[in-house]
């Protein structure tokens, strides 16, 4: 509920306040999710092919979320 909320808010945001055109504010996000379904398998293999002394994932959450 709290991601569709976000995404109401968001085509307001975009279309009305920003100014874009609603094709391009559904291209935008629509490549958004694209880039996301080729992304994440990949990474997904390579947190489960990590070996580290804290585990597969943790190295991935503490190392990536600093930046």
């Amino acid at each position: 509920m709290i991601g569709g909320a976000i995404m109401l808010f968001l085509n307001y945001f975009y279309t009305d306040v920003f100014g874009l055109a609603p094709a391009l504010m559904g291209t935008l996000l629509l490549s958004v999710h694209v880039l996301n379904v080729v992304t994440d398998p990949i990474m997904g293999a390579i947190a489960d092919r990590t070996q580290s002394r804290w585990g597969r994932f943790r190295p991935w959450l503490l190392w990536v979320s600093v930046p």
